[in-house]
């Protein structure tokens, strides 16, 4: 049996340095989470092959607000589930490059009509938000990038939208 005396404490300078250590890892991990998730992503319309099916259904909105552009819509395809998510707000130029804005899906009603699903078509809802000084300043065609269940399309909607310098 050991005796009392072959065992040590650690000081305690030793455990407040591993305290410290820890705490500013967690801090690093969290600053490069927040700063991932408020990043817009480059994105290039060949990412997206699908055709838009003619039983697309969509709707978005553009605002700028307090220097930030938020982008609310919905969209889905017609009598379809959605089994798999990732519908974000594509902000493209003209030669097909361009950026996703974070984004978070929400319920949106009008997308659930559409689907024609009341348990599986409500996740059609998106909010994209991102501060105009992180995006790279032009016009772009503000367009939907949606993959579900297999399809990867970008919507073209048509409208424009000017990020200043």
């Amino acid at each position: 049996m050991p005796s009392s005396q072959s065992y040590a404490t650690p000081r305690r300078g030793v455990l407040w340095a591993l305290a410290a250590l820890c705490a500013a890892v967690c801090l690093g991990f969290l600053a490069v989470l927040v700063y991932s998730l408020r990043t817009p992503r480059a994105v290039n319309e060949a990412d997206y092959p699908d055709p838009v099916p003619t039983a697309m259904r969509w709707d978005i909105a553009a605002a700028y607000s307090d220097g930030f552009l938020t982008v609310e819509g919905w969209a889905c395809v017609e009598d379809d589930r959605f089994e798999s998510v990732d519908i974000r707000p594509a902000l493209l130029s003209a030669d097909g490059a361009g950026w996703t804005l974070p984004t978070w899906l929400r319920e949106d009603e009008n997308a659930r009509l559409a689907a024609g699903d009341a348990v599986f078509g409500e996740y059609g809802g998106f909010t994209g938000r991102c501060h105009t000084k992180r995006l790279p300043a032009g016009t772009y065609e503000l367009c939907i990038a949606y993959r579900c269940n297999g399809l990867s399309a970008m919507i073209h909607t048509g409208q424009s939208v000017e990020v200043a310098p």
